[in-house]
């Protein structure tokens, strides 16, 4: 199988047997984890400074620096979801774990971390239908 064929059949998420709904479930948290690090970084982080003291707007540019981190990692565990399915016990531990961190920050507006923390869950009960 050449090169095309098999990043045509990577892209077909339809056609593949991998778990859609903890990969779709942990992708959204990821993103809501993701925003929400983002906007503590760039906007969050001000507000604190300006109204409250410069160190806490530091502090919050560091939760936001982590929660970044952990939906990185978060994104990458999905990605490994639909590549490597057989994986998938692994890469759902690994999504929960990270589900559960990004909880302690307040991940995701806390609905993103219980989304990653359902797909990850989902992920690792998750076996491969008969052919």
């Amino acid at each position: 199988m050449n090169d095309l064929a098999q990043t045509h059949d990577i892209m077909h998420l339809t056609n593949k047997d991998i778990p859609k709904t903890a990969f779709m479930l942990s992708s959204f948290g990821a993103m809501l984890i993701l925003i929400e690090g983002l906007f503590a970084i760039f906007f969050r982080s001000i507000i604190w400074a300006i109204a409250v003291d410069i160190w806490v707007g530091i502090w919050v540019v560091w939760i936001g620096i982590i929660l970044v981190m952990i939906a990185a990692i978060i994104g990458g565990s999905t990605t490994a979801l639909v590549l490597r399915p057989g994986f998938h016990k692994a890469e759902g531990a690994t999504i929960m774990t990270f589900g559960i961190l990004g909880l302690i920050f307040g991940g995701g507006y806390i609905i993103g971390s219980i989304l990653c923390i359902v797909g990850g869950l989902m992920a690792i009960m998750w076996k491969k239908p008969a052919a």
